[in-house]
């Protein structure tokens, strides 16, 4: 685990959002190996005009995953979510509720091998906590061979 700290303006939240690459840098580059996920703040990484069902595939591509894998993946995630009835509509419609839980069950059940958080308190720390415990479940299962991809 790594934590970055900083004073306000020092570049915390724009270096996370660069290392997630929801943000380019403007110099330089960033190379990174294996599957990021982020939670970062509320809707970070959702097009507002995307419905529910599109950001899980565009954020699911954005990890590097395909599109039969995000599929395979797709009901598990928008049950997770609790947002079955409302997965084609545009997220601006969202509640930052809504927007929370698609971005934890994006970040968990699409399996990141790297995980990146900013700020969390709260309710957002509750599924931080859960976040941990799905990552450590999903280490202990690759340790045993029981790796299902």
């Amino acid at each position: 685990m790594l934590g970055i700290i900083g004073k306000n303006g020092a570049g915390k939240s724009t270096l996370l959002k660069i290392l997630s690459k929801v943000t380019k840098p403007t110099t330089g580059l960033i190379k990174a190996r294996g599957r990021i996920a982020s939670l970062l703040e509320v809707g970070t990484g959702f097009h507002p005009e995307m419905t529910g069902r599109e950001n899980i595939y565009m954020n699911g591509a954005i990890m590097g995953m395909t599109k039969p894998e995000i599929t395979r993946k797709f009901d598990e995630i928008v049950d997770f979510a609790g947002v079955e009835r409302y997965i084609d509509t545009p997220v601006k419609r969202y509640s930052s509720g809504m927007i929370v839980r698609l971005g934890f069950a994006i970040a968990t059940d699409l399996e990141p091998e790297i995980a990146i958080w900013l700020n969390f308190r709260g309710q957002k720390f509750y599924y931080l906590h859960q976040f941990a415990n799905v990552l450590i479940n999903f280490d202990k299962n690759r340790s045993h061979g029981n790796n299902s991809n």
